[in-house]
C-alpha cells in the first residue's frame, strides 16, 4: 500500500478575480446551484438568477414565504420549493407557472427523473413518497413502503427505469436502500445495510455509525460507513459486490469514480485527521492512501478536469489523477472560509460557495496545465 505525501508548494497561478455576497433571505447561510449554464442562489425567502460571466444579478425575487431545493432545470422552467409546495418557475423572470396542491401536502422536492419529480411528503412524518408530473404537478403515484425518512434518490443511466431511495431512521439508527420502479412505484429490491456490515464486519456498531453520500457509477451503486467501511452493490439487483475496511474511527464520506478507479474522502472536520484512498473500483483493492487532504480537513470532494479539489475553511487541495501526486495547494490570504463544498466549473471559472458569499477564481492556466 502506498502512500502519497500532500503538497505544501502554495500556487501562485490560481486567482480570485470575483466575490459576490447575498444579502437578503437567510441571516447566515444560502445554497448555490449550477445546472445547465444557469447559477441560482436560494437563501430561505430569497432566490436569484446571476450570470456566471458577468457575475451581475439577472432577476431577483425577495419574500417568499419558503423557498428551496431547487431539484431541475430545463430550458425554460426550474423546479424547486416555494412555501409547502413543489413548483415550477419560469428561468427567465422567476414567475411561478404552477404550485402543486396549492400549499396542501408539504413537500420536499428530492429528485428530477426523465418526466417525473420525487418529493418527500413532510406531511407523513417524511415516510410517503410522490411522484408527480413534471410538466404540470399531476400526481403520478405514492408510496409507503418506507420504514423511515428518507433524504437521498439515486439514478443510473444504465438502468432508466428504475432509482434506489436511501432510507435511515434517527432513532433505531437503522438503514436501508430502496429501489424501486420510477413509473409504477413499485419495489424491485431492498435490503438493511446494517446487517450487511455486521455480516462483513464483525466490530460494527449501528449506535456509532455514520452514513455517507452514495454514488453510482457504471450499474455500482457506492456508500460509506463508520468505522471506515465502504460498500459496492449492484444497482438493478442490489447484491453484494464487495466490502473494504480502512483501519480507521471515521466514515468515507464521498466517491469519485475515473478510469477505474473509486477515489473517496475521509474526514474529521477542522482537523489534520482526513485522507483521500483510492480503491479498484471493480474489485475494492486498495491501490493507494493520501496524508492529509487538507490543513484544516476535508468535508467533500469533488472532480474538476483531471483534478479532485478538497479542502475546507482558506484551504483547497489539487490531486492530480493523471500524474497520481498533489499538485496545488491554495491558501486564501485573507484566511476566509471559502471552501464549504460547493464548487462549479463554468468555462475556466471555479465559482466556489461558502456562507453566503460566491468567491470566482481564474482557473485558465490549471485547467490547460
Amino acid at each position: 500500500m502506498e502512500t502519497i505525501k500532500r503538497t505544501n508548494t502554495i500556487i501562485d497561478n490560481f486567482n480570485l478575480s470575483a466575490t459576490f455576497t447575498i444579502e437578503k433571505g437567510h441571516p447566515i447561510r444560502t445554497t448555490m446551484h449550477y445546472i445547465n449554464g444557469c447559477l441560482f442562489v436560494l437563501g430561505q425567502t430569497y432566490i436569484a438568477r446571476l450570470c456566471p460571466e458577468s457575475k451581475e444579478i439577472i432577476w431577483e425575487i425577495d419574500g417568499l414565504e419558503y423557498v428551496n431545493m431547487l431539484v431541475n432545470v430545463d430550458h425554460e422552467v426550474m423546479h424547486l420549493r416555494v412555501g409547502k409546495s413543489l413548483c415550477s418557475m419560469s428561468i427567465e423572470s422567476g414567475e411561478i407557472l404552477w404550485a402543486a396542491d396549492d400549499g396542501k401536502v408539504k413537500e420536499f422536492p428530492l429528485k428530477n427523473i426523465g418526466d417525473y419529480i420525487l418529493c418527500r411528503n413532510e406531511n407523513e412524518s417524511g415516510k410517503q413518497l410522490i411522484c408527480r408530473h413534471k410538466s404540470d404537478g399531476r400526481i403520478a403515484w405514492k408510496s409507503d413502503v418506507f420504514e423511515s425518512s428518507f433524504s437521498e434518490v439515486l439514478t443510473c443511466e444504465k438502468s432508466p427505469n428504475i432509482a434506489v431511495i436511501k432510507a435511515r431512521d434517527i432513532f433505531s439508527k437503522e438503514s436501508w436502500y430502496y429501489c424501486f420502479n420510477i413509473e409504477t412505484g413499485d419495489t424491485v429490491w431492498e435490503y438493511n445495510c446494517n446487517e450487511l456490515a455486521i455480516s462483513q464486519y464483525s466490530g460494527f456498531d449501528k449506535n456509532a455509525s455514520g452514513f455517507s453520500f452514495a454514488k453510482v457509477y457504471g450499474g455500482r451503486l457506492y456508500y460509506g460507513l463508520t468505522p471506515g467501511l465502504i460498500f459496492a452493490v449492484d444497482f438493478n439487483t442490489g447484491e453484494h459486490i464487495w466490502t473494504y475496511h480502512k483501519d480507521t474511527p471515521l466514515t468515507p464520506y464521498c466517491f469519485i469514480e475515473k478510469s477505474g478507479r473509486l477515489y473517496f474522502n475521509v474526514n474529521q472536520s477542522n482537523t489534520r485527521n482526513n485522507f483521500l484512498g483510492c480503491l479498484d473500483a471493480n474489485t475494492g483493492k486498495e491501490i493507494f492512501i493520501t496524508e492529509n487532504f487538507s490543513p484544516e480537513g476535508c468535508g467533500v470532494i469533488n472532480l474538476f478536469g483531471k483534478y479532485i479539489l478538497g479542502g475546507q475553511g482558506p484551504y483547497l487541495a489539487f490531486y492530480d489523477t493523471e500524474q497520481e501526486e498533489f499538485v496545488y495547494l491554495y491558501k486564501d490570504p485573507e484566511k476566509r472560509d471559502i471552501f464549504g463544498g460547493v464548487f462549479c466549473q463554468h468555462k475556466d471559472q471555479l465559482i466556489l460557495k461558502s456562507g453566503k458569499t460566491i468567491y470566482w477564481f481564474d482557473a485558465k492556466e490549471i485547467i490547460n496545465s
